[in-house]
């Protein structure tokens, strides 16, 4: 009864293990999950000017950003018939999943991306969610962090230091490996340690006979006088 108990409590952990990363994340390099050319501020549009669903693609199409990626439609972004096999506007830092009271309708946070994906992203924990974006989005994840915190003032936002993207540039995409990464690195430091303190054990003996020689050279200048 209990080992029943058990698996009925540990049955969803496992099944949200199973979706990530996500199958898209998985097949696609992730340049092609979405169009970093999207990315408005990048194009020195106002990181904080607010922006919808609505506004999003006449702006892009205003600055003549043009949509050439693989998900393109006819050459376009947007999605017709409300599919998802094509670019949908995509939150960065997502209301359904970060943990904040931050305006997010900005246009510092808003990218086109593979509406698939985004999609696969829903059942995840946003420590999982998070994640993958920082590897799909990279430095633009960061930089969506800060221009939400920078245009809502005394906001709360819980990411003010996303740790992950920073390993990631690292190489380091695990806390697994992070935690190997430190093993060993504090591995090499103790042995740092000991082969300096066995370097001053043998320096202070050096120095003793030294001193022990000289005063022997002394009194035996002293008897020959």
């Amino acid at each position: 009864m209990q080992l029943l108990a058990l698996l009925i409590i540990c049955l969803p952990c496992l099944h949200a293990a199973s979706l990530f990363p996500t199958k898209y994340f998985r097949e696609y390099a992730p340049n092609v999950l979405y169009a970093r050319n999207t990315y408005l501020p990048n194009t020195g549009y106002d990181a904080c000017a607010p922006i919808n669903d609505n506004a999003y693609i006449p702006v892009l199409t205003a600055r003549g950003i043009k949509c050439t990626g693989i998900w393109c439609v006819d050459g376009h972004f947007g999605c017709p018939n409300r599919t998802k096999d094509c670019y949908n506007m995509n939150y960065i830092i997502d209301v359904s999943h970060s943990n904040n009271d931050c305006n997010l309708q900005i246009a510092g946070n808003v990218i086109m991306a593979y509406g698939n994906w985004v999609s696969t992203l829903g059942p995840l924990s946003w420590q999982n969610v998070r994640e993958e974006k920082i590897k799909v989005y990279g430095s633009i994840f960061n930089e969506a962090v800060r221009n939400v915190m920078n245009c809502s003032p005394g906001c709360s936002f819980s990411d003010e230091t996303p740790i992950m993207y920073y390993l990631y540039q690292l190489k380091i995409d695990s806390i697994t490996t992070l935690a190997l990464v430190v093993t060993i690195t504090v591995t090499y430091l103790v042995i740092a340690i000991c082969l300096l303190c066995t370097a001053c054990m043998w320096y202070r003996r050096v120095r003793r006979l030294q001193t022990y020689y000289t005063a022997e050279s002394d009194d035996t200048s002293i008897d020959y006088v």
